[in-house]
């Protein structure tokens, strides 16, 4: 017919090869979007360092075990009896552990990430109420046995700073490394006169140990500007200044007692996947008040913390959960995706 042009078939080959390759360009977009964006598979069993035996972090360790195990369907948690922080991070280093319970102020690779700010973790100083000549302060400590706590744990750290700052070395005293448990029947029995121990207020280990014998709590420095907690704070960045308020513990303490405290913190290895640390810290915001069982101070667990007061990087599962808020990807990223879909068609 006059006026119309044929259409050959080369051109319509060639539409039908323009489509095709639009079509497969879409395919490989969207199999590249799915394999970037993917969840990963959440790991079947995982391993969790708590502690050592009779401290918070058995405790809190056994509650976390038991809100994530019935949180996450079949997901079986081992619990680890540790030392303490020093262990659990080089453990978590070494891909031992999964998740651990870690004080902020102990240094940490960063293979070693974040997830939950627990509680603030408070510097116990028990002494002998009956000993003879009396302990009033630390320098009384000369000359004594003091139980450290065990030795690669934060305690045994922190108290190795505190003893060194008031001018007492190694030689000055006998220094025992022992854990909660064994620096109890130590107490009790008369063979140490001073233990040190962290614990978040009010710690049932205290409570013992004050039960244990005549006893009573013995302050680092006045709770003033300028006192020897400032100091400890300068020599010690991790510290922070802290308060154990009048009889916390039944009758004990008389009066409030000048301490320092530290962040105890829930921590992971870097590899651990995202998708999963994101359920851990939902699961422990979640279930705050069963995990408040183990220690009244989890119920006050809070998102609003300053990253900057923990020197751990945070993982980027927990990083997600803290930002769940925050705009999807495909809005916050919908402009160039437009782009790179037109240069595509």
């Amino acid at each position: 017919m006059r006026g119309r042009i044929p259409v050959t078939r080369r051109a319509r080959t060639g539409s039908v090869t323009v489509c095709t390759v639009a079509v497969l360009g879409l395919a490989i977009l969207a199999a590249a979007v799915w394999f970037v964006f993917r969840p990963e598979p959440f790991p079947d069993r995982i391993r969790l360092g708590r502690g050592v035996d009779g401290g918070t972090w058995q405790a809190v360790g056994k509650s976390l075990t038991a809100v994530l195990e019935a949180e996450t369907p079949g997901l079986a948690v081992e619990t680890a009896r540790t030392d303490g922080s020093v262990e659990n991070v080089r453990r978590l280093e070494s891909g031992e552990l999964d998740l651990a319970f870690v004080q902020g102020d102990t240094p940490v690779h960063p293979s070693v990430r974040l997830i939950v700010p627990l509680y603030e973790n408070v510097l116990h100083l028990v002494v002998r109420a009956d000993a003879s000549p009396r302990i009033d302060e630390i320098h009384d400590l000369a000359g004594r046995s003091v139980a450290i706590g065990a030795e690669q744990s934060g305690t045994a750290e922190a108290a190795r700073v505190v003893l060194r700052h008031a001018g007492l070395t190694a030689d000055d005293l006998d220094e025992r490394s022992l854990d909660t448990e064994a620096s109890l029947v130590a107490f009790r029995e008369g063979t140490v006169d001073a233990v040190f121990h962290f614990a978040a207020l009010p710690g049932e280990p205290v409570r013992r140990l004050l039960a244990a014998r005549p006893a009573e709590l013995l302050e680092l420095g006045a709770c003033t500007p300028g006192s020897a907690l400032d100091g400890l704070r300068a020599i010690h960045p991790g510290f922070e200044r802290a308060v154990i308020p009048t009889r916390v513990y039944g009758t004990e303490p008389a009066n409030r007692i000048g301490t320092v405290s530290v962040q105890a913190v829930l921590a992971c290895r870097e590899g651990l996947p995202d998708g999963f640390v994101r359920r851990v810290a939902e699961v422990a915001f979640g279930e705050r008040i069963a995990l408040a069982q183990s220690h009244p101070a989890l119920a006050r667990l809070s998102e609003r913390f300053d990253p900057a007061t923990i020197p751990i990087p945070l993982h980027p599962g927990a990083d997600d959960y803290y930002h769940r808020k925050d705009p999807p990807f495909y809005v916050r990223y919908a402009d160039p995706m437009s782009l790179a879909f037109t240069i595509l068609l």
